[in-house]
């Protein structure tokens, strides 16, 4: 395992992510890469987190949740690969029912590719929503991607 650095969300832009997202109380949620669990802790009741530091791995998770919200890691800390992104996406499609909100870099959202796109849209994932954050103790925008089994997209894209 390498040094590790993690970033974890500040727990002010948490906030404006879930008021953002006007969460449905009646809902499951995960949280599959919980750092120090800033948006966990925000979530409805009926919650479940997923942490690598706490031997709560969620790349072995079979059980299902409506919804997922997540700034997903960028390294893999125990093969020390670099943007896991697509992992981390495509293994949270296969676990979620409904929606996934991801968190993402601009580095990250460049992984978000024509060909990535139809092939999400090919299992019934598209994107219904960009919200673009400032993050100033990360120097920069990121990106808030909801993207929603079975639904519209409001992302057109040529591969």
């Amino acid at each position: 395992m390498t040094d590790q650095t993690f970033n974890y969300t500040p727990d002010d832009i948490c906030e404006k992510i879930i008021n953002y997202l006007e969460l449905d109380e009646t809902k499951s949620y995960c949280e599959p890469f919980s750092g120090n669990h800033n948006i966990f802790k925000l979530l409805p009741e009926n919650k479940e987190y997923y942490e690598i530091q706490e031997d709560k791995n969620f790349f072995e998770c079979s059980k299902q949740y409506d919804v997922i919200i997540t700034n997903p890691p960028y390294r893999d800390y125990e093969t020390d690969k670099q943007n896991i992104l697509i992992k981390c996406l495509d293994k949270c499609f296969e676990i979620a029912t409904e929606k996934c909100v991801f968190l993402l870099s601009i580095k990250l959202l460049n992984s978000i590719t024509p060909v990535r796109l139809h092939k999400f849209k090919e299992k019934g994932w598209v994107i219904t929503d960009v919200c673009v954050i400032n993050i100033p103790k990360w120097y920069g925008r990121y990106y808030l991607l909801t993207f929603e089994k079975d639904a519209v997209s409001v992302v057109n894209y040529i591969k």
